[in-house]
């Protein structure tokens, strides 16, 4: 295994610039909605699959985004009426976020029309290579956020 040197550290920061560039290339997002929410949407339903009840805590942490973020989208997405929130029976503190109905179509055709058309696109991909670079962008983001967090202390 080749050690990793200052040139190849400046390829790995060259190719993260690419993959920001590859961000702003993604088809249009649908009826206006922010990647944000559109991310925040897709974690709601990762997690309700996972598990009863869905916080802001936990789509958060499933993002790796801050909670005020979070807790923006959420508002956002239950003014359209694709969330509803439920308080929780023991600590009202607590806020469940689950799909509504309207929240539900529009994920199904959200999930069918984006993704299949960059499916389409991406097909090239095997899904080895997919998985070597998810792990890869994963590891360096543990990483470098580990390292500024460090640096806060």
């Amino acid at each position: 295994m080749k050690a990793l040197n200052e040139r190849r550290i400046k390829r790995m920061m060259d190719a993260m610039y690419l993959a920001k560039r590859i961000w702003e290339l993604q088809p249009e997002l649908p009826e206006g909605i922010s990647s944000t929410e559109m991310r925040v949407l897709d974690a709601v339903v990762q997690l309700s699959a996972a598990q009863k009840a869905v916080y802001v805590s936990d789509i958060a942490a499933a993002l790796k985004l801050p909670r005020p973020g979070v807790t923006r989208a959420v508002k956002v997405m239950t003014q359209r009426g694709y969330f509803e929130k439920e308080t929780d029976g023991k600590d009202r503190r607590y806020v469940a976020v689950r799909l509504s109905e309207a929240g539900k179509r529009f994920y199904e055709k959200y999930d069918s029309d984006y993704f299949a058309g960059l499916k389409a696109k991406l097909g090239g991909i095997e899904a080895s290579d997919a998985e070597t670079m998810i792990a890869c962008i994963e590891k360096v983001y543990a990483l470098l956020h580990g390292s500024e967090e460090e640096e806060k202390r």
